[in-house]
């Protein structure tokens, strides 16, 4: 997977968390006796997989950023090296 559609796909999940945390602020306000809109353990399931996916996602990007700081500063190194 490129670093573009990581970041893209980590949005994603950001902003489909925020969407069950509305639905299930719905469900939870449910007068007595009446039904919630949506299965609450499932809304509370979809939640986990998500973070799930964004912990793998975020995990991928900061490799990603160390692997590309690591070569940014080898290359600065070698650049003064060369200079001497």
């Amino acid at each position: 997977m490129k670093l573009a559609e990581a970041l893209a796909e980590r949005s994603d999940c950001q902003n489909r968390i925020e969407e069950v945390k509305k639905r299930l602020i719905r469900s939870a306000r449910v007068q007595e006796g009446e039904q919630p809109a949506e299965d609450t353990t499932e809304l509370l399931g979809e939640a986990e997989r998500t973070f799930a996916r964004l912990l793998e996602l975020v995990s991928a990007i900061n490799r990603t950023n160390s692997k590309q700081r690591s070569m940014i500063s080898i290359r600065f190194r070698m650049q003064l090296l060369s200079g001497m």
